[in-house]
C-alpha cells in the first residue's frame, strides 16, 4: 500500500497527527499508526468487560436524570471499574492512577 492509499483509507486529517509526531516521516508514521492500533486492540476486551458489567449492574441511567446530571451512582460505578481492573491485572490500576481524577471530580460534583 502506498502512503497516499494509507492517507486516503484512514483520512489525511487522522494521519496528520502521526505525521507531526514523526517529523513528517512517512515510514515512521505508518509504524506509529500500527503501534496505536495494537494498543487499541489490547484495550478492546477490557472495554467489552466494562460494558457487560455496567449493563448488568445498572439498569437505570447511571448519571443522567432528564437534563441534569446525578452523581449518586457514579462513585459506585467508578469503584466497580477499579475492582474489575484489579481482577484483570493488579498492575493496571497502578498504571492509570496518575491519570485518574475521576473520583475527585465525582466528589466535587456531588457537593454542588
Amino acid at each position: 500500500m502506498t502512503f497516499g492509499d494509507f492517507e486516503q483509507y484512514f483520512s489525511a486529517t487522522r494521519i496528520n497527527r502521526y505525521l507531526v509526531a514523526t517529523n513528517h516521516s512517512k515510514e515512521k508514521t505508518v509504524k506509529l499508526y500500527k503501534a496505536n492500533l495494537k494498543i487499541a486492540q489490547a484495550f478492546h476486551p477490557l472495554l467489552g468487560i466494562f460494558e457487560v458489567v455496567l449493563r448488568n449492574n445498572h439498569n437505570e441511567p447511571i448519571c443522567f436524570v432528564g437534563n441534569t446530571i446525578n452523581f449518586s451512582n457514579a462513585l459506585e460505578v467508578y469503584n466497580s471499574i477499579n475492582k474489575i481492573l484489579t481482577w484483570i491485572n493488579p498492575k493496571l490500576l497502578q498504571l492509570i492512577s496518575d491519570l485518574d481524577n475521576v473520583q475527585k471530580t465525582i466528589i466535587i460534583a456531588k457537593q454542588t
